[in-house]
Parts: C-alpha cells; sequence; structure tokens
C-alpha cells in the first residue's frame, strides 16, 4: 500500500469515526433535554408540553 492511498484511507475514516460519535452525542444530547425537560417540569409543575 502506497503512502498516498494510506492517507487517503485514514483521512476517510476519520469522517466515519465522526460520523459516529456525532450520533452518540446527538442522541445523548436528545436524551438529556428529555430528562431535563421532566425535572423542571416537575420543579415549576408546568406540562412539558407547554414549551
Amino acid at each position: 500500500m502506497n503512502a498516498a492511498k494510506k492517507y487517503v484511507d485514514s483521512y476517510t475514516d476519520s469522517f466515519t469515526a465522526w460520523n459516529y460519535a456525532k450520533q452518540a452525542f446527538d442522541e445523548w444530547a436528545l436524551l438529556f433535554r428529555a430528562r431535563f425537560d421532566e425535572l423542571r417540569s416537575a420543579k415549576t409543575g408546568e406540562p412539558v408540553s407547554a414549551r
């Protein structure tokens, strides 16, 4: 395998790895937001759907 092909392969792999990480972060953020909304509505008595 030549150096240029190795470079291109590692470069494209980094985008694939970032895509997986971004999906995980986005999912975590949605779960965090849902839990935060639940806690906030319990504190204020306001329904979550009112926001």
